[in-house]
């Protein structure tokens, strides 16, 4: 993991602690009442404490993590030897929230972790009573369950029924590799890149590992064939995703020239409306089917059309293309993929986009 402001100010804590203490301590007590009633996995198995489908998956667990820490040397220390029964589909409920009049991010900062573009939330009230604060203060918001999230390590993560509903067994392994990856390197401060990099990683070594478990029933190579599915809807997604935030800038832009849009926000609003809606109207025909049987299928619905869920999409798929890259100079070997972004990222990025030039450029030039 990759941690540079180690020697983090106690003034710099305390400030941040003034806007983000009570949030903290909240949900620090909400996450402590759930480990509290955490059950060892293998006492969950041997005492089929739970539904026969739930037992399925939970016997797979130990079979990727052991996969994960000796192939993919991804950090698993203790996690995910610990389970809890929820009586939700998810365990959290991320708030997201960017200002009307332009594509900038509201995001709230966390030591250890740094800037971050969304709040998590275990109680849904909890979630819908911020989002209408902050709606009433202006914002472009969006809200949806999660299924897993990481502690970075620093806690043993458990695993949550959350991740075995609804989930096919290598949809669980892509799951699991994910938030490893985000507990085995973790740039602070830049959240596109860290869950870019545990989507890429978590894909990957997904495929890997059903390449040597052809009992689950799911070749590596039929995950390997949605996979790519998935990845040439994603190519096509993030090419309309740019243009959209192309247009959205233009029309931004426009409207701090405009003087009526300026003083009304009733006009501007409207007008920014009508955006939007071609903004919805235009996705499928871009798409062109691409994005059928995927998780790109529905995105861009005008409903939930706003600043703040275009740029939650701008954070998870992007960049995927310059990791690709990476992953062929790597020789397609994950250790390898993992230390030589390490290594490319062990000095401070100056910016988002300086640390993505890293990337882009890693293993082809010292940097």
């Amino acid at each position: 993991m990759i941690f540079w402001g180690k020697n983090v100010s106690l003034g710099a804590v305390c400030t941040s602690l003034l806007f983000t203490g009570c949030y903290t301590l909240k949900q620090g007590y909400q996450q402590a009442r759930l480990l509290v009633g955490a059950q060892p996995v293998s006492e969950v198995l041997q005492k089929g404490l739970e539904t026969p489908e739930r037992l399925a998956k939970l016997r797979r667990v130990p079979q990727i993590l052991e996969f994960a820490k000796k192939t993919l040397l991804l950090n698993v220390g203790k996690s995910y030897s610990k389970y809890i029964s929820l009586d939700t589909a998810s365990v959290t409920y991320i708030v997201q929230a960017a200002e009307k009049r332009r594509l900038k991010q509201k995001t709230w900062w966390f030591p250890f972790v740094g800037s971050q573009p969304y709040l998590g939330f275990f109680a849904k009230n909890d979630a819908l009573a911020f989002r209408k604060q902050l709606i009433e203060d202006g914002y472009d918001t969006s809200l949806g369950g999660v299924r897993a999230f990481s502690m970075l390590g620093y806690v043993a993560d458990p695993i949550y029924s959350s991740m075995l509903d609804g989930q096919s067994v290598p949809e669980l392994a892509e799951v699991l590799i994910h938030e490893l990856t985000h507990a085995t390197l973790y740039v602070p401060g830049f959240s596109a890149f860290n869950e870019n990099l545990a989507n890429f990683v978590g894909a990957r070594g997904a495929a890997l590992f059903l390449g040597e478990h052809s009992d689950v029933g799911v070749s590596s190579a039929e995950f390997s064939k949605t996979v790519a599915q998935s990845l040439s809807a994603q190519k096509k997604f993030g090419m309309y995703l740019e243009q959209t935030k192309a247009s959205l800038e233009k029309f931004y832009t426009s409207a701090e020239q405009n003087a009526d849009w300026v003083v009304s926000d009733e006009l501007f609003l409207r007008a920014r409306d009508q955006v939007f809606n071609d903004i919805a109207l235009g996705y499928p025909q871009f798409m062109g089917g691409a994005e059928k049987g995927t998780d790109y299928e529905g995105a861009f619905s005008r409903e939930r059309l706003n600043n703040a869920t275009v740029l939650g999409y701008a954070l998870y798929e992007a960049h995927q293309d310059i990791f690709e890259h990476l992953f062929e100079r790597a020789g397609k070997s994950v250790p390898h993929f993992l230390d030589m972004v390490r290594e490319c990222v062990r000095l401070k990025p100056e910016s988002e986009a300086d640390l993505w030039a890293r990337i882009k450029n890693c293993g082809e030039k010292k940097l």
